[in-house]
């Protein structure tokens, strides 16, 4: 009965072996400012930023592409959350082989006036079993790398 246990045992432990990526960290929050420190993702604002003014673009294989994928609960890969600060946009770097380029991901959010800002997130390089956010630049300037005290990858851009 011991040798049975045992077998059961061995191959339970064999057969849950891990396998893919077990934590994905690929996103980024962004605060909008005006020169005054006013929110601009706050609705009550004068020229407020919508989520219906906001269109998202990826750089793949050296192309800019609409991000759009009706099937998925984030279509155009950022949410806009309320927080106790004000309303907080979240950012997810599309993280798949063809918009890695030497580690980093080049996204664009364009906004209704037709202006743009560029967003590149720097990953690990070893993604088999983790993959997370290391830097972030906006509009080529580096904004966020992890420090002590500095927590999330949260930038801010100032329009």
């Amino acid at each position: 009965m011991k040798k049975i246990v045992w077998i059961f045992a061995l191959i339970s432990f064999i057969s849950c072996k891990k396998e893919g990526v077990s934590t994905v960290n690929n996103g980024t929050e962004i605060w909008f400012k005006n020169a005054a420190g006013v929110n601009l993702l706050n609705s009550t604002e004068i020229n407020a930023i919508r989520s219906a003014d906001i269109d998202i673009f990826l750089l793949q294989n050296g192309a800019k592409v609409r991000v759009n994928r009706p099937m998925m609960d984030l279509n155009e890969s950022f949410r806009i959350t309320p927080t106790s600060q004000g309303d907080l946009m979240t950012l997810y770097f599309d993280i798949m082989p063809e918009s890695m380029q030497q580690n980093r991901v080049t996204m664009f959010i364009r906004y209704q006036d037709g202006s743009e800002d560029k967003l590149i997130g720097e990953f690990n390089s070893d993604r088999s079993s983790a993959v997370y956010l290391e830097k972030v630049w906006v509009n080529d300037v580096l904004k966020w790398s992890p420090s002590p005290g500095k927590g999330s990858a949260l930038v801010e851009i100032i329009k």
